[in-house]
């Protein structure tokens, strides 16, 4: 839904503790009348990659969304990782997980919030940018994910889980703002029962390579967060 719809009648309910959400990605200071605290947990770019052709090699039989499908590539029952990997490494940019998703999930509505006209953000796509804006878009987006991720009120590291939940709980404590109890928290691995080759994820495999290097800026927005972290001013 759009935000003007969470602004009306989610966010400004006073029944309304948190929303877990993919869809606000420009990050305002409110929502309808609240002040918004956003806590994010980062999660090593290889790792995330790995868990992401998991879980869509799992969910894929139940899809019925056209749209969802142009994401994917044909037959992902039947391909293994290194083909579903080629094939989102072809794509440009223009599927999940092609390239830096985490840095582009980050930095690219509040970029092109602020360098288009709001009468031309229905085609935000950066598939329909051109040429210079895309080079402008790459040259500021890991800087700009940077100030944003500044911004929030609490930035995790996944593989550092054991830290993180505690240190974001006492900062809650410390902001007046109430936790769930941690024996009220279920777990869950949505992908556990999948196990995938991925032997080839390496600087040597030639699609293990491209991989790499399309997670660069992912890599380097993460090592910066897991400073931050772990060595906090």
């Amino acid at each position: 839904r759009c935000l003007s719809d969470w602004s009306s009648d989610v966010c400004s309910s006073d029944l309304v503790v948190s929303v877990s959400s993919h869809f606000i990605r420009t990050f305002p200071t409110t929502i309808g009348d609240r002040h918004c605290h956003y806590v994010t947990i980062l999660r090593d770019p290889v790792s995330q990659f790995k868990s992401y052709i998991s879980y869509i090699k799992k969910v894929y039989p139940n899809l019925r969304d056209a749209t969802l499908y142009g994401y994917l590539p044909p037959n992902v029952s039947g391909a293994n990782a290194r083909d579903i990997a080629t094939w989102l490494v072809s794509q440009a940019g223009h599927v999940l997980f092609a390239e830096n998703h985490t840095v582009n999930y980050f930095s690219w509505y509040p970029w092109i919030s602020t360098n288009r006209e709001e009468s031309d953000l229905a085609l935000c796509h950066r598939s329909t940018c051109s040429p210079e804006e895309q080079l402008r878009y790459r040259t500021d987006r890991l800087v700009l994910a940077k100030t944003i991720l500044d911004q929030f009120f609490f930035v995790g590291i996944l593989e550092q889980m054991g830290k993180a939940m505690p240190a974001l709980r006492h900062k809650c404590r410390e902001a007046g703002l109430s936790v769930v109890p941690a024996t009220h928290l279920p777990r869950e691995n949505t992908t556990d029962d999948i196990r995938e080759d991925f032997s080839w994820l390496h600087s040597s495999d030639e699609i293990g390579s491209q991989v790499l290097a399309s997670q660069s800026e992912d890599r380097a927005l993460y090592e910066w967060a897991l400073q931050k972290f772990v060595s906090p001013k």
